[in-house]
């Protein structure tokens, strides 16, 4: 043990300090308060920016894979989905989910009122994980993943939507889809469910509704309908109706082993066994396909058509993904680009929302200014109770260097004295801060005005890297600044000292 510890330690297990002993405990309390305020501070601020970024999750997921000709506006440009692309994204390690989806632009109509809003598609029951966290009210439609077997025409709107629209549980709204079509289509759906994200933006804009339904009114690539008129008693005349077409159209028309390209129309002599007529559209810039099957019954004499569902169905606006951490985005977003197809981007939650994370990144500025505040005042008070314990010990100081101590280890002793109460501060203001974070995260005590903070509950994050970084600045800055008034005991005179004492 060196001269100057042993010199430090003795001053320090003495019970009283003298005049001094009043400023030594005011700088200590000063380093507690300081250091507690910091901790609380970045666990309060860290977990509001955790929270938002989660809550951001529930509308993008992690990670959003979109179409490189992105059009602008609420709608997604439309993509074909790929099972094999699918398959292996869902399989890389740091990938939890995968979720197909798609954002159309509509129009809510109540007998209260109107709204205007953006539909998001839910492709299945798992991709709903998410939304249970945000549910007011009532429940999560029973939505599948094929129109086939969805029949379930309900939705979810917010609590904002549903105060405006003079809406509740239960009741019917009609649905005005903005696709690419001349006229909007309407159709009646039921709410099933009121959710509540806190985050006003997204609160006013979206409604959940199931995939297939958004698609099947999407008219997303090109869709194909077909016409039956009567010509004759034993003929018809079938002709479609194509839309969402990009370029030139091309068609093949069907019936038993009679193929026919690019025909406008067709007369289709009616016989016991007439076979189905299957119409194929392929969009040439695209390649999406559509195709329709027109089935003919004799007995009793009927015409029903089959929706065989090309491209409208096969076509979403997204792929939202779910990482296993949040901390993997950029990662994941670097390894997974290296296996996507020419025509498609990927961006991370951060990059879809700027202006939410830029705000959120304000934040930090807060914290900031309360560290430099804190460690400014741990070092005035620390300098004054320094100043006054090398004042009282102007007799002791004369003595060791009369004696032959040298400058350097006289500084080094009233370094370690600093360090001994910078320490014993710096742990009781960890412990308290860190227990009342602790105790905030358990129960959840104190709360808060979700339409002003975003949130029900004060946030916490217990980020220990980040606490041990922190005490590692507050240190080594405090041991910095210690210097000064440590080295003001190197110009004590000996003989001064000696004989004012």
């Amino acid at each position: 043990m060196s001269l100057a510890r042993f010199i430090s330690n003795k001053l320090n297990s003495q019970s009283k300090m003298g005049g001094a002993q009043p400023i030594v405990w005011i700088a200590k309390g000063g380093i507690i308060v300081g250091m507690m305020m910091m901790i609380i501070s970045m666990g309060l601020v860290g977990g509001f920016q955790k929270e938002i970024q989660q809550k951001l999750t529930h509308f993008g997921g992690h990670l959003n894979i979109h179409s490189n000709f992105q059009s602008g506006g609420d709608m997604s440009t439309p993509f074909d989905r790929d099972d094999s692309l699918e398959a292996i994204l869902s399989q890389h390690p740091l990938v939890k989910k995968i979720s197909p989806t798609a954002h159309l632009p509509a129009i809510l109509e109540s007998k209260n009122g109107i709204q205007g809003v953006v539909l998001k598609g839910i492709a299945q029951p798992s991709d709903t994980l998410s939304l249970h966290d945000m549910m007011a009210k009532g429940k999560i439609p029973a939505w599948s993943a094929q129109l086939a077997t969805d029949t379930t025409l309900s939705i979810v709107i917010s609590q904002f939507q549903a105060a405006q629209l003079g809406a509740g549980i239960g009741e019917k709204l009609s649905i005005y889809f903005l696709n690419n079509s001349d006229t909007p289509q309407q159709q009646n759906f039921t709410i099933s469910g009121i959710y509540e994200s806190g985050l006003e933006e997204f609160d006013r804009q979206i409604v959940f509704i199931s995939l297939p339904q958004l698609l099947k009114y999407s008219h997303f690539g090109i869709e194909i309908k077909a016409n039956v008129d009567s010509v004759q008693p034993n003929q018809k005349l079938v002709s479609t109706y194509i839309t969402g077409a990009k370029g030139p159209v091309t068609t093949v028309w069907k019936i038993g082993s009679n193929i026919y390209r690019d025909l406008d129309s067709i007369i289709i002599n009616l016989s016991p066994n007439t076979p189905p007529l299957t119409i194929i559209a392929q969009d040439d810039e695209t390649l999406s396909t559509d195709s329709v099957t027109v089935v003919f019954k004799n007995n009793p004499p009927s015409i029903s058509f089959q929706d065989l569902g090309g491209a409208a169905q096969r076509m979403i606006g997204s792929y939202e993904i779910e990482l296993h951490q949040m901390e993997d985005m950029i990662t994941a977003q670097q390894k997974l680009y290296e296996l996507l197809p020419y025509d498609l981007g990927i961006q991370t939650v951060t990059e879809k929302f700027p202006e939410i994370i830029s705000w959120l990144g304000m934040l930090d500025i807060n914290v900031i200014i309360i560290i430099v505040m804190m460690i400014s005042i741990s070092i005035i008070n620390m300098t004054s109770a320094l100043l006054i314990i090398i004042i009282e010990r102007q007799q002791m100081i004369g003595t060791l260097k009369a004696l032959g101590m040298k400058n350097s280890t006289l500084v080094q002793t009233f370094l370690y004295q600093s360090i001994h109460i910078i320490s014993r501060g710096m742990l009781w203001g960890n412990g308290l801060g860190i227990v009342l974070l602790w105790l905030q995260k358990q129960f959840q005590w104190i709360t808060l005005d979700p339409q002003q903070y975003f949130v029900k509950v004060v946030p916490v994050e217990l980020n220990i890297t980040s606490i041990i970084l922190l005490n590692a600045l507050v240190l080594f800055i405090c041991i910095i600044a210690m210097l000064i008034p440590a080295a003001y005991s190197t110009r004590i005179q000996p003989i001064k000292s000696i004989k004012f004492n």
